[in-house]
């Protein structure tokens, strides 16, 4: 997930996240109690950035990572640049978040819940222009895949 992140950032001028074992427990503690619940809703207590996702296949549960930063980056199609649209998009480009952690976790009934944690957290509003910058070349990254 690190390297799928970081391929998204670079196309859009932002420095790579550096992954942070403290914010991977804290999301892999969110992502098991999302799992345990079978519901998907945000933290209320943190003070991380926050990214939620979770997929469903009735044969199997072992979907690449890289998958679920595809799903958030693919909102950027929908963002306006410079935008004050709040997103999963924006929060994995936002330019000075620097650190972040992985979690995941499989229901009873198999949805698989993925958790990503950032530090310093993104989407504040009026701080848009200078954190989501828009594509290097003009146009949006071709989907991360791993080799």
């Amino acid at each position: 997930m690190l390297d799928s992140h970081n391929y998204y950032r670079a196309h859009h001028s932002a420095p790579p996240l550096k992954y942070c074992s403290i914010m991977a427990k804290r999301a892999q503690y969110w992502a098991d109690t999302l799992a345990s619940k079978n519901s998907m809703y945000h933290e209320r207590q943190t003070w991380d950035g926050e990214n939620l996702a979770w997929k469903w296949n009735s044969g199997h549960c072992n979907f690449p990572a890289t998958d679920f930063v595809n799903m958030w980056y693919y909102e950027a199609q929908h963002y306006r640049f410079p935008g004050t649209e709040l997103g999963h998009f924006s929060q994995v480009v936002w330019k000075n978040s620097q650190r972040v952690g992985f979690g995941r976790a499989v229901s009873k009934t198999g949805r698989v819940y993925v958790v990503a944690r950032y530090r310093p957290p993104g989407n504040f509003v009026g701080w848009f222009k200078a954190n989501v910058l828009p594509p290097k070349d003009g146009k949006l990254a071709v989907r991360f895949r791993r080799q």
